[in-house]
């Protein structure tokens, strides 16, 4: 797991220990800076996918993947806005405004 992080033309790919592996991974960097929000934080998975779209995860740890994906699972912050809390039913109702 990790977390894409953007900051106004500022990205930053980090795994779960924070380190930075944005550098292995240009073109999900590049996706994320066409990303709607320019401030946000979005927590997923790297995945690699073999040719006939199958996540192919000895690909992606010996950096041999043809394609590779940020698959996000949440959105933890937007806009300075932390939205970590408003993951339950009745917390949404505070985050909608």
């Amino acid at each position: 797991g990790g977390q894409l992080h953007r900051s106004g033309a500022d990205v930053a790919l980090l795994t779960k220990g924070g380190r930075d592996v944005g550098r292995r991974f240009p073109s999900i960097l590049a996706a994320a800076r066409t990303l709607p929000s320019r401030d946000c934080i979005l927590d997923g998975e790297i995945v690699a996918l073999a040719a006939d779209g199958r996540p192919d995860f000895h690909a992606l740890h010996f950096a041999r993947a043809e394609f590779v994906a940020f698959i996000a699972f949440d959105l933890l912050r937007v806009r300075g806005r932390d939205l970590r809390s408003c993951r339950s039913a009745t917390a949404a109702n505070d985050c909608s405004g």
